[in-house]
């Protein structure tokens, strides 16, 4: 769960978002995220060959984009959608969807 709160309103909630996937992307020792990495932003991404694992994350981030952070135009969204990998530079990483929403545009 993600919430973001006002602690100058009296801890008014601003966002909420139920993570979706929550411990069902990564495998074997990994596979509890929550136990392995301090915050689900700072753990390890998948094998650049593993596509059903990377869209997962990207269906997380744009989950949260969209109820938490509020986002709704493709402007907002554009930098969850086109993600490059820290890790190697020369990989970057989209899904379907927004591949085509660019070609259409």
């Amino acid at each position: 769960m993600e919430k973001i709160m006002n602690i100058d309103r009296n801890f008014e909630e601003v966002g909420f978002n139920w993570r979706p996937l929550f411990n069902e992307i990564m495998e074997g020792e990994e596979a509890e995220e929550y136990k392995a990495y301090n915050y689900y932003l700072n753990r390890t991404r998948p094998q650049r060959d593993d596509v059903l694992k990377r869209l997962k994350m990207v269906y997380q981030d744009y989950k949260t984009d969209y109820y938490l952070y509020k986002k709704r135009s493709f402007q907002e969204f554009y930098e969850t959608m086109f993600d490059v990998d820290g890790d190697n530079f020369y990989y970057n990483s989209h899904s379907f969807t927004f591949l085509h929403w660019s070609i259409i545009e």
